[in-house]
């Protein structure tokens, strides 16, 4: 999910189905998740995140290897939705 407030910004909070929390990066960098799906090259589940969509945009994928969460791939240059001025 993404979990935002006044002091921090938005951050990519994951939860596990035990309660396990981690979180994606800085909380003040303009973060939100995209998807949850079968990106990986064998059908693996990645967690998209867009990081700055306003400020050059960066996608990150990334995979759950045992406890923490892997940044796999990532693509510079990006939005996740229309930016007007």
């Amino acid at each position: 999910m993404t979990l935002s407030d006044a002091e921090q910004g938005a951050q990519v909070v994951v939860y596990s189905e035990s309660g396990s929390r981690w979180r994606l990066g800085r909380g003040d960098r303009g973060r939100h998740w995209i998807a949850v799906a079968p990106f990986g090259p064998n059908g693996e589940l990645v967690l998209a995140e867009m990081l700055t969509p306003h400020i050059g945009g960066i996608v990150g994928f990334y995979r759950m290897d045992g406890d923490p969460l892997n940044l796999v791939a990532q693509l510079d240059g990006v939005t996740s939705h229309p930016v007007f001025s």
